[in-house]
């Protein structure tokens, strides 16, 4: 699961990727955060959907194992 959501700052609301996943055995669920480009001067309306496709495909990728 991917999901998108924001953390208030005091100055600014900061957009941030949660990414929900089964562990390599499957029996358990883990969760971390991931920022969704690079840098913090950005709001959520400030994302475009390459930004998010991006983001997705980055963590995806760093998760599994392809063959070679």
């Amino acid at each position: 699961m991917y999901r998108l959501q924001e953390r208030s700052l005091p100055d600014r609301k900061l957009p941030y990727a949660q990414v929900r996943m089964r562990e390599r055995g499957g029996l358990r669920l883990v969760t971390v955060e991931a920022m969704v480009r690079p840098g913090s001067d950005y709001h959520i309306e400030d994302l475009t959907r390459d930004d998010v496709i991006n983001s997705v495909l980055q963590n995806y990728m760093s998760r599994v194992k392809l063959p070679r």
